[in-house]
């Protein structure tokens, strides 16, 4: 028998006794149990046990006529519990309750329900018509009625992960141009009082909040804020060990595609002690990571190797300590990968490859045979499903295969299948994959008669489509074909049509360089 909680004094219960005693009430019904159809729906949605969002989505919409608007959004959220991440058939479903939700959306106005129905958008990150109006009026809803003290973290960063996976969609912007507008305005709103409350923030939602200010494309003076509280929390006062690999894969990622767009934490330490630096931030991470590697799922391995690479190219190394301890890392990390080769994609193979071609580990030094033996490794399953990479990955695997030195005998036979590939499958490869073949080509100047034939039909390709071509293509594939000395008629026609668009383009410095490269490699051939 629990015991009830003590009777407390009030100055209510005093004037009561004062009066001679407690007050009589009269007794009340019991509340009458409605059993209409909406009532019983949501009983069949909640109480019959339906395991998936499938079936709550389909009774749902058999019944669309008889829900009110609060049944309908407490099936959309039930139905989001329910649902895998990224299960984009179930997904579609939902864009009929969105529908008949649409009428009603004025009445949504309190956090809590904007909350659940933003978080459920993300979950099922739906495409249909109805979505991008819901999230615009969501947003512009809790805009105008802001009080942050009724958010907890996991409100804010919830909310904001589901801003990121929804609006960061090129469609959606592109259709709601001025409306949209609302969602950045609430998404800085929710980003200023995760900077306020920073060491509260859980791993997770670090995680998510730090990857949707990415996703966001945030470049403003909150998300600088932001990141520097974040950065300065994870480096000084937090224990990284207990942050799941997700959300350090996750997190790391966020600060490499925020450091390519100018947005990077200031370089002053707030707490004075030891300056950010992208080097430093990744030696903290590594020594997070590196002996728990092989709870690592194989595209966590692969992001975190991408972006670490992005990050130490932000940066100037000034400590040579930090930077052995993230090239040691970056070494375990291709050791671990080689062992689970199979288990990994195929774009996933070639980010590492070409992460650790890019951080120049690919030499014959001692600490760098890890990462040689798993380029190699690489190569070698290639070999067998060349077919199943992407344009892209075949490209960055071929650009890291070619900086092996010394270089295997393998290099020669992947750099002949590969342009074998290309060749037969040339309508697939966008032009900057197909540049990014010949390019590697010619750095590692191998030579071969599949080689050959593609640059042949490359160079006649982009000859009669160089108005098209972006100006960095034509420029690589001009390069690369005279360097390989591939047929010097047809690399002199392209040339001369650059000449023609060089003129009425503008050209950024390496533009130039390559352009005068290419006037004199071609002054040799006449």
């Amino acid at each position: 028998m629990v015991d009830e909680p003590p009777m407390v004094d009030s100055p209510r219960r005093r004037r009561r006794g004062a009066r001679g005693g407690k007050k009589r009430h009269k007794a009340r019904c019991a509340p009458e149990i409605r059993n209409d159809d909406n009532e019983d729906l949501c009983l069949r949605i909640q109480m019959e046990g339906m395991e998936s969002a499938v079936g709550i989505l389909r009774v749902a919409c058999e019944s669309l006529d008889r829900l009110t608007w609060k049944t309908t959004l407490a099936a959309i959220v039930l139905a989001a519990k329910k649902m895998p991440v990224d299960d984009r058939e179930t997904a579609q479903g939902v864009d009929c309750l969105l529908g008949h939700l649409a009428p009603n959306l004025s009445k949504i106005r309190d956090y809590r329900t904007c909350w659940q129905l933003c978080w459920a958008l993300g979950k099922f990150i739906t495409i249909g018509e109805h979505a991008a109006p819901t999230l615009i009026h969501m947003c512009g809803a809790q805009t105008a009625c802001w009080i942050p003290l009724e958010f907890t973290t996991q409100m804010l960063t919830n909310t904001l992960w589901a801003l990121g996976r929804l609006a960061s969609d090129e469609t959606r912007r592109k259709l709601y141009k001025e409306e949209f507008d609302q969602v950045p305005r609430f998404a800085v709103m929710l980003v200023m009082e995760c900077t306020k409350q920073v060491t509260s923030l859980s791993s997770q939602c670090l995680s998510n909040s730090l990857w949707a200010v990415a996703r966001l494309h945030l470049r403003c003076g909150a998300a600088q804020l932001f990141l520097d509280a974040a950065v300065e929390d994870m480096c000084s006062g937090r224990d990284l060990c207990v942050f799941t690999p997700q959300a350090l894969a996750n997190i790391l990622w966020a600060l490499a595609e925020l450091g390519t767009s100018g947005i990077f934490p200031n370089q002053k330490s707030r707490s004075g002690d030891v300056a950010v630096t992208p080097e430093r931030v990744c030696a903290v991470f590594a020594r997070a990571s590196q002996e728990r590697l092989a709870e690592f799922h194989p595209m966590e391995i692969a992001m975190l190797a991408n972006a670490m690479v992005k990050l130490l190219g932000q940066g100037q190394s000034q400590d040579a300590s930090i930077s052995d301890c993230n090239d040691l890392f970056l070494a375990k990390l291709a050791k671990e990968a080689q062992r689970r080769l199979p288990d990994f994609s195929a774009q996933g193979v070639s980010n590492i490859a070409w992460a650790l071609a890019k951080r120049g580990l690919l030499y014959q030094r001692k600490r760098c045979a890890a990462a040689m033996s798993f380029v190699e490794a690489a190569a070698q399953q290639a070999f067998g499903d060349l077919r199943g990479f992407t344009p892209q990955a075949v490209a960055n695997l071929m650009w890291a295969v070619v900086r092996l030195r010394p270089a295997p005998p393998i290099v020669k036979q992947f750099a002949a299948l590969v342009c074998r590939d290309a060749t037969e499958r040339i309508s697939e490869f966008r032009w900057r994959d197909l540049s990014g073949v010949a390019s590697a080509l010619a750095y590692g100047h191998v030579r071969t008669r599949e080689g050959e034939l593609f640059a042949h039909d490359l160079v006649a390709s982009a000859t009669d489509q160089c108005g098209q071509l972006p100006t960095q293509v034509m420029l690589n594939i001009a390069l690369s074909a005279l360097r390989l000395h591939v047929d010097p008629v047809g690399v002199t026609r392209l040339v001369d049509k650059i000449a023609v668009h060089v003129q009425v383009r503008p050209l950024n410095r390496a533009d130039l360089r390559q352009w005068t490269e290419i006037h004199k490699l071609a002054a040799m051939l006449t």
